[in-house]
């Protein structure tokens, strides 16, 4: 076996011309194919996982609601505290509302809650830049994201004028009600339409603003199982975990993750059949080196073995610089991708297009495994046919 590999390397160091073209591109197919695929599939993991932990953060492991809201939720709040798997349970009010700024109207999502029980949310805690939650106890008072911060110049200490677009009834009609609210933080979940659009206010602030007494929209419910396993509450209570509400969006990205697996992998293919292109030339070439081999004794097996060295030579070494760098790639691909747009000053990863404000990477080493094992095993498939033929080559011809 020693000799075989030592005469493939030196029979595939000796290839010249259009032969030694074809071996090159193979190698860069395979070599550019499994970069790209290992580099989409661990942004397709960073996405999801990413998208995870920030919708799970904000929304709980499962929702209670009612319909036309939770009237008596302080009720199912106590039945809440009671279960074993309940972690912390968090009534909601969310009203969609307009922020006054400089003559302008900006779309945001005003959330209330209350502000003992969203301190010991460790997820919105730990994204607090400026001021505490718990000021939200003060009448009128507001925590709002960075980005709606940056856009506005808006700091803690200033005010911020919000319109209930649904209004008071009176004698001349319904009137949109304004109310003015003092900032007393400001935090940074690293999703920019949050980041952009939610604004936090105190449950008894928000039910008077939207003359909605005793009554909540929903109940987020955090678990430790991270499911809805054990909450029954009865009629008229529905409980719903994140696998059915954002069930579509998971589906979604797994689709999109098993498409670009496909696509890359054509790619792949395609850079492996350059290989059998390059053997079957390859041994067309050197008939007369495989006859002497023949002829001087060397068996069948020991020509096949050969080739089929000398074709998974490429697919090995495509496969491991590849390998190399998609993994090198993806774990610092927010520093590439920053300096690409210092450098060329062209935008990459536009954070207004996507959820996210930065891209995520996380690299799966089942992935690699995959793409490895598809990448070798065509590799080799592709070398069967050449060197299968060059074992059954007939001396005798060549050598009259």
């Amino acid at each position: 076996m020693r000799f075989e590999f030592f005469l493939a390397r030196k029979l595939s160091q000796k290839k010249e011309g259009f032969v030694s073209l074809i071996t090159k591109l193979a190698f860069t197919g395979i070599f550019l194919g499994v970069t790209a695929l290992i580099i989409v599939m661990s942004v397709m993991n960073g996405f999801k996982e990413e998208l995870m932990r920030q919708l799970i953060g904000m929304k709980g492991h499962a929702v209670v609601f009612q319909h036309g809201g939770v009237t008596s939720y302080k009720e199912v709040m106590t039945k809440l505290s009671e279960n074993e798997n309940v972690t912390l349970a968090l009534p909601v009010i969310e009203e969609p509302t307009l922020l006054i700024k400089n003559d302008q109207f900006h779309g945001v999502m005003l959330y209330g809650h209350d502000p003992a029980l969203l301190s010991k949310h460790a997820y919105f805690t730990e994204s607090m830049r400026q001021g505490r939650i718990l000021d939200l106890d003060k009448e009128n008072t507001a925590i709002i994201g960075a980005r709606l911060a940056e856009e506005y110049r808006l700091k803690v200490g200033d005010t911020l004028t919000l319109l209930n677009p649904q209004g008071e009834e009176t004698i001349f009609g319904i009137t949109p009600k304004e109310r003015d609210f003092e900032i007393v933080g400001i935090f940074e979940l690293g999703m920019r339409e949050y980041d952009r659009r939610f604004i936090f206010t105190s449950l008894s602030t928000i039910q008077h603003f939207f003359y909605k007494p005793e009554t909540v929209h929903h109940i987020d419910v955090f678990t430790k199982t991270g499911d809805a396993a054990g909450i029954d509450l009865g009629r008229p209570y529905h409980v719903l975990d994140w696998q059915h509400t954002d069930s579509m969006l998971f589906k979604a990205l797994l689709v999109q993750k098993n498409v670009m697996f496909i696509i890359l992998a054509l790619m792949i293919i395609i850079a492996v059949l350059n290989i059998v292109s390059s053997l079957t030339m390859f041994v067309k070439d050197k008939t007369k080196e495989i006859a002497i081999l023949r002829s001087i004794g060397m068996q069948r097996r020991g020509i096949r073995t050969v080739f089929l060295m000398s074709g998974c030579m490429i697919g090995i070494s495509g496969t491991f610089f590849g390998v190399c760098v998609g993994v090198f790639v993806s774990q610092y691909i927010n520093q590439i991708t920053q300096f690409v747009e210092r450098t060329f000053h062209v935008t990459i990863f536009n954070p207004e297009l996507y959820f996210l404000s930065q891209l995520p990477s996380i690299v799966a080493y089942k992935d690699i495994f995959y793409v490895c094992l598809m990448s070798l095993g065509f590799s080799f498939l592709a070398t069967l046919y050449p060197s299968v033929r060059a074992s059954r080559l007939n001396p005798a011809p060549v050598l009259r």
